[in-house]
């Protein structure tokens, strides 16, 4: 029976190797392990990240491959990163939306990490046989319009992050208005207002960065008001999950704690069942 369990999990394993378009990977051995990786490694790796965290069907494989991406370039590590940059046309990516990943990551984890990432990119799409060609990136969120400071102001009502807004908002008495405003101007009246992205894509991908980056103020905003964007309860453990692979397990704890005391709250739009 250990036999068969075992022999369905590498089916399984191998299956979503497929689907995520990384078939030079396919029926590797640990004696012929990519990147000189060592054996025990290698079969580490498929029997608890793509078997365990990647096959988990309380995520689809495309976020689950969003979120990667933004934490792997944030290490950055050019043996993690290069397979996902090279195949996630696969699972539907195109070239602009592999670009607004990476410059999510810039604001959230460094220019120098996503910069990195970017020149790897730019190698890959710039291939004359490059699939990104031809793929077209999907219509996402009607754009905000107006000036950077309204657009801002749209895109936060659109999150439920109300206390961001106005010149004597929460945000703006615990921060000081110098940085307030910046931020209103640069990071939600620029970055959060591109095309390429939806607004739920890009708040998967800030979860998990401010996430990896330890900030549990920001995450708590996160998590208080994700569902205003269609996330769930089970979604925000899975971004949990995956972080914690990519950016190490000692993250998480507290992050679980964290959710699981916004979603016990009384009124909470989540459901408790699900964390």
């Amino acid at each position: 029976m250990a036999d068969a369990k075992h022999f369905e999990g590498r089916e399984r394993t191998q299956e979503i190797l497929r689907e995520f378009g990384w078939f030079e990977f396919l029926d590797v051995p640990g004696e012929a392990a990519p990147y000189g990786l060592s054996a025990q490694f290698w079969d580490h790796t498929l029997e608890h990240v793509v078997g365990g965290l990647w096959e988990r069907p309380q995520m689809n494989l495309r976020d689950r491959e969003l979120i990667m991406i933004a934490l792997i370039a944030a290490t950055p590590s050019k043996v993690g990163l290069i397979p996902h940059l090279r195949n996630a046309h696969y699972l539907g990516f195109s070239a602009d939306a592999m670009r607004e990943i990476l410059l999510m990551v810039a604001w959230y984890a460094g220019w120098p990490k996503a910069a990195e990432a970017m020149v790897l990119f730019e190698e890959i799409a710039a291939q004359p046989d490059s699939p990104y060609r031809g793929i077209e990136t999907p219509a996402t969120d009607e754009l905000p319009q107006g000036n950077p400071m309204a657009r801002a102001e749209q895109v936060l009502s659109r999150l439920g992050w109300d206390n961001h807004l106005g010149d004597h908002s929460a945000a703006s008495q615990r921060y000081g208005r110098s940085f307030h405003e910046f931020s209103m101007q640069h990071l939600y009246g620029g970055l959060w207002a591109r095309p390429g992205l939806s607004l739920r894509d890009r708040e998967l991908v800030a979860i998990a960065l401010t996430l990896a980056a330890s900030s549990p103020e920001t995450l708590s905003q996160h998590f208080e008001n994700a569902h205003k964007l269609g996330i769930t309860a089970a979604t925000l453990i899975e971004v949990i999950l995956t972080t914690a692979y990519y950016s190490g397990w000692p993250k998480a704890g507290g992050a679980v704690r964290l959710l699981r005391e916004i979603v016990g709250r009384e009124g909470s739009p989540y459901l408790a069942s699900e964390v």
